[in-house]
């Protein structure tokens, strides 16, 4: 499997089963800024959704899946820690968040297909 750095998808699922090919440590905010570098290849569309939109659908699941939530900022990053309690909470939401967020993706891709 040949893995494209730009492609925010492939390199996501890459750093779960071996962040410290990227990470300098298994933190959330470590991920945070490696895909915030990401995101300046333009050349993937990818790149643009996903920075475009994953701010608003993480609000949105979160706040489907947690009592008393509200949106304390505009990234993303920011709101997962908010609600997590610890370091590995979060990136294991973060996953889950992210997982959720490409199967839709790959659902708008399909209907602009046809």
């Amino acid at each position: 499997m040949r893995i494209e750095m730009g492609n925010i998808e492939e390199v996501v699922n890459l750093i779960e089963k071996r962040w410290g090919m990227f990470l300098l440590e298994r933190k959330l905010d470590y991920l945070y800024q490696f895909l915030f570098g990401l995101s300046f290849n333009e050349e993937q569309e990818i790149n643009t959704y996903f920075w475009n939109n994953f701010h608003d659908f993480s609000v949105n699941y979160i706040s489907q899946k947690r009592a008393n939530y509200s949106k304390s900022s505009d990234n993303w990053c920011y709101e997962i820690r908010n609600v997590c309690n610890n370091e590995e909470e979060e990136l294991e939401l973060f996953f889950a968040i992210f997982k959720e967020f490409m199967d839709y993706f790959h659902k708008i891709d399909k209907v602009y297909e046809i």
